[in-house]
């Protein structure tokens, strides 16, 4: 059984703008703390620990898996 849009089954909302909107706004926000974190480390302790490369590392490949969308 193929659903479509005379189905009754059939949901008509798209919540694609939705789900974009949402991750944009999250990834920003992370990636704000994270530049916020690093500024922070660098003026203060002038130095990068280990944590602080895998944060940036995590939110390089965020940034990437949301360009996949």
């Amino acid at each position: 059984m193929v659903l479509g849009p005379e189905d009754p089954g059939y949901a008509e909302e798209n919540r694609g703008p939705l789900t974009l909107t949402v991750t944009t706004t999250l990834t920003s926000v992370c990636l704000l703390f994270v530049l916020g974190r690093v500024y922070s480390r660098l003026i203060w302790i002038h130095e990068l620990a280990i944590d602080d490369w895998m944060v940036v590392g995590s939110i390089v490949l965020a940034i990437e898996s949301y360009s996949c969308l």
